[in-house]
């Protein structure tokens, strides 16, 4: 571990983050683990709640603002990857909705809301009645618009907001069904023989017992996973925007993030072990980021006010 520092903002680096607070007011565990928060839905974002909202605009100022700052003139930052669940695209949706709000007078920062860039699909596509191939190929006109957008403005920095779902995100079908969304067997059993712990002693049994049960993927698995899906982002922002720094945003669920952050902290390895020693059982809070930066000294990891080198081979997975 080193010392918490102001580096800058490279093309590659990452922000993941944990879905906020759902808008059921829990955890999706049961009952008796669940944490208690008020039921009341965001009006413009239904599937968290009020609390949800407001605790996913403050982790927008206090960690993606200065992210976008400390980049480079010239970034571009995708905030693109959520699961399935509603919950982590609205998540990333006010992430891009702060950032619009907060560089709204920047004459150095352009800011692409989801909304805008559904705007764009809407009148692409025009007329409800076409076919689908034909929406889908007049669709793809919003495409063209953006990559004018950025070559149009070479030295601004850009924030591309439209979350969209990524199978290396996704609770399916290890932990919920594709059909009903409900918990797996293996979930069912798991909640049932820890239930009363605390969450962070429930995830550190998932650890240790996702490295033997064959139904599901080991942490290490999943934290590879969830670097796949940071990679094929960026690439997709490459493929796009060509030599641009690009910097990307992804929302995911607990868990998960936990063996990634055990993963980046413990120089690529995730297991029951690490996320005790290295981690202290520290678990992603709802709404927490962790910042996967690469700088001219090589990459970094944050996470909890501390700072974690990484070795670079660790972050090769394909997309």
């Amino acid at each position: 571990m080193i010392e918490t520092s102001e580096n800058s903002v490279d093309d590659g680096s990452a922000i993941v983050g944990r879905h906020s607070i759902r808008a059921d007011g829990t955890l999706g565990m049961g009952l008796d683990l669940d944490q208690t928060f008020s039921k009341s839905p965001s009006e413009k974002y239904p599937s968290l709640t009020n609390e949800g909202e407001a605790e996913a605009r403050k982790t927008a100022l206090r960690e993606y603002v200065p992210f976008l700052e400390q980049a480079a003139p010239g970034s571009i930052l995708v905030i693109a990857g959520a699961s399935e669940a509603a919950r982590t695209k609205a998540t990333a949706e006010i992430m891009g909705d702060v950032l619009g709000d907060h560089f709204a007078n920047s004459a150095d920062v352009l800011v692409v809301r989801r909304t805008d860039i559904q705007a764009m699909v809407d009148k692409a596509i025009g007329s409800p009645d076409l076919s689908m191939m034909e929406k889908v190929k007049r669709a793809g006109l919003v495409v063209n618009m953006l990559r004018a957008l950025a070559k149009n403005n070479p030295d601004k920095k850009i924030v591309i907001t439209f979350p969209l779902y990524m199978k290396e995100l996704s609770l399916t079908p290890h932990q919920r069904n594709w059909k009903d969304q409900q918990h797996t067997p293996f979930m069912k059993e798991l909640i049932e023989r820890t239930k009363g712990q605390s969450e962070a002693d429930v995830i550190d049994t998932w650890f240790g017992d996702a490295e033997n049960d064959p139904r599901v993927p080991s942490a290490q698995q999943t934290a590879e996973t969830h670097i796949k899906a940071i990679n094929r982002l960026r690439s997709t922002g490459k493929r796009l925007f060509g030599d641009r720094p690009i910097l990307t945003g992804l929302v995911a669920h607990g868990w998960q993030l936990d063996a990634l952050t055990t993963y980046l902290a413990n120089k690529g390895v995730a297991n029951q072990e690490a996320f005790r020693s290295v981690l202290n059982q520290q678990v992603m809070d709802q709404a927490e980021t962790a910042k996967l930066t690469m700088t001219s000294e090589g990459p970094t990891f944050s996470y909890k006010d501390k700072e974690y080198p990484v070795p670079a081979e660790i972050l090769q997975h394909a997309a």
